[in-house]
């Protein structure tokens, strides 16, 4: 890593720091948000340590009109999820209401993900609520990848 102040020359490419600052300015936030397109197949995992040490894998299809999302999820066991959100620039807000089956509990995801700048990798933070026989509460996280 180099350092270099305002008016002098970096080593490594020539650029003079105050020239550029100059030439092109000081970013300044847009007043029209960016609004992230996630519409598409996400495939990733999440985990809650509270419940398993083991990482689920899950695949989400995403459908998304303006900032509205809807979309199915699975996971490695076969247990479905309705999904249901909004997106405000990068920024997911999700539930995910878990479908009860013979090898699935029925649940509730509720949080929050966050959309890189490389927009086809997002990270989620989420707690969850486990009703009947798999009764509990818990918080986990997550990585996904866009296909």
């Amino acid at each position: 890593d180099v350092t270099v102040k305002a008016g002098q020359t970096n080593p490594q490419t020539g650029a003079n720091v105050f020239n550029f600052a100059l030439l092109y300015g000081t970013p300044t936030p847009s007043s029209t948000p960016i609004q992230t397109a996630i519409a598409g197949t996400w495939k990733g995992y999440y985990t809650v340590p509270e419940f398993s040490s083991q990482p689920d894998n899950v695949t989400a299809y995403l459908e998304q009109n303006g900032n509205h999302i809807t979309g199915k999820s699975y996971d490695q066991d076969g247990c479905e999820g309705t999904i249901t959100g909004t997106i405000d620039g990068s920024i997911i807000t999700f539930e995910i209401q878990g479908k009860k089956s013979s090898n699935c509990c029925k649940s509730k995801f509720k949080g929050t993900a966050i959309i890189t700048c490389v927009e086809d990798y997002m990270v989620m933070t989420f707690t969850i609520k486990l009703k009947g026989n798999c009764s509990g509460e818990a918080v986990g996280s997550g990585e996904f990848w866009k296909q």
